[in-house]
């Protein structure tokens, strides 16, 4: 018995592997009760906010939903995943942004919002071209196919570097190289109290890769023409309300083929504004599923 390991060692679903949260994964409904499938429903392009308390289920629920567990359910068989589910889930763990550090050093809030979103879509798109090109290579989409792709991704951008890209990976090491020198220059701005301008400036409109990239996607590859992407975005409850407007902004503009999952604590849903000023309207604009109202509703669960 002293050989066995601690079941409870590991409690936090962040904490999982992607095999460990689909061995551990329970269905959630019960004597054909609604499945959590069937609430959130992924058919569907209404945003989702999935609230809760700790320890209700939110994080293994979204982590389950996204691209690697889809893999893993439908044994790396992409084309199943497309024909079966009809939806790439894209899983974003918002407390590894460290948020905490666009704020404050001396630079004015303006300043720090417009560097937050121009590095949040950063950070989104490194993870949806990483799955895009497993997904293309799965597709068997040809180099000729995949650089008109890139070249069209490439005219969101107002760069003249961009021209001589033709592969994902070009493009994804150049989104690197861009959040790189943002990381630098936010490490600094503590000793400098400025942000070097070169180094930082936006080169696209907000939202334009967030919408644009699945755009591009879905009008040139034929497999993917009625495929739905969910950004996941979990933890929400660890950004600035500021922050969260943002996030809120995001769901108020988005565009097919694009929908959002959001994952967040009860207590953290402190706002519904985006930046117009205006607030979203539940029913029209999203949908709250709170799990916690729904467990208890259902005592066999």
């Amino acid at each position: 018995m002293t050989d066995l390991d601690n079941p409870f060692s590991v409690t936090k679903a962040t904490e999982f592997t992607d095999i460990e949260i689909f061995n551990y994964w329970v269905e959630f409904g019960y004597n054909n009760q609604d499945t959590i499938f069937s609430i959130l429903n992924p058919t569907e392009y209404l945003p989702k906010y999935l609230t809760g308390g700790k320890g209700c289920g939110k994080t293994h629920i979204l982590k389950y939903s996204s691209y690697p567990l889809q893999k893993i359910r439908k044994n790396n068989n992409i084309e199943r995943i497309l024909k079966d589910e009809k939806y790439i889930g894209l899983y974003y763990e918002l407390h590894g942004l460290n948020t905490s550090r666009f704020k404050g050093k001396g630079l004015p809030d303006d300043q720090w919002n417009s560097i937050f979103e121009y590095y949040f879509e950063l950070y989104v798109c490194g993870n949806l071209l990483k799955t895009l090109k497993d997904v293309l290579i799965s597709l068997k989409v040809t180099s000729a196919e995949e650089e008109n792709i890139i070249k069209k991704i490439c005219k969101l951008f107002s760069s003249e570097k961009l021209t001589s890209f033709s592969t994902i990976d070009d493009l994804t090491d150049y989104i690197n190289e861009l959040r790189s020198k943002i990381d630098v220059q936010i490490n600094n701005v503590a000793f400098t109290r400025k942000l070097d301008y070169e180094e930082v400036k936006t080169l696209f409109s907000p939202g334009e890769l967030i919408f644009g990239i699945p755009e591009i996607i879905s009008t040139n590859v034929n497999q993917l023409k009625n495929v739905k992407l969910i950004y996941i975005f979990d933890e929400i409850e660890k950004l600035f309300e500021w922050q969260k407007i943002f996030i809120n902004t995001l769901v108020w503009d988005k565009r097919k083929p694009v929908t959002f999952w959001i994952g967040l604590r009860t207590h953290g849903f402190t706002t519904r504004l985006t930046k117009s000023g205006e607030s979203l309207r539940e029913g029209s604009e999203f949908q709250t599923v709170n799990l916690d109202s729904i467990i208890r509703k259902n005592e066999n669960l």
